[in-house]
């Protein structure tokens, strides 16, 4: 199933199925981007934004997508 699917399924299950595969570092960074993008469109609460950074700051590309999503999605300007 895709990470888009499972966003828009909204339950705690498919959260934690995002939240796995995000956490998941022999998946391609696009896959878990992917995943860093469903849970902020589809859930976008304020400690998703703090998991999400939980999980990015020690990888460039996951932090580049963190900060877009931050100014994007949740529309917190900046770093």
């Amino acid at each position: 199933m895709s990470s888009t699917s499972l966003g828009k399924r909204r339950s705690a299950a498919s959260k934690a199925a995002l939240r796995k595969v995000l956490e998941n570092t022999k998946l391609k960074k696009d896959v878990r981007m992917a995943a860093m993008n469903a849970i902020a469109v589809h859930f976008k609460t304020s400690s998703d934004l703090t998991y999400l950074w939980s999980k990015a700051s020690s990888d460039a590309d996951l932090k580049a997508r963190y900060y877009w999503l931050k100014k994007n999605v949740y529309n917190m300007g900046g770093k």
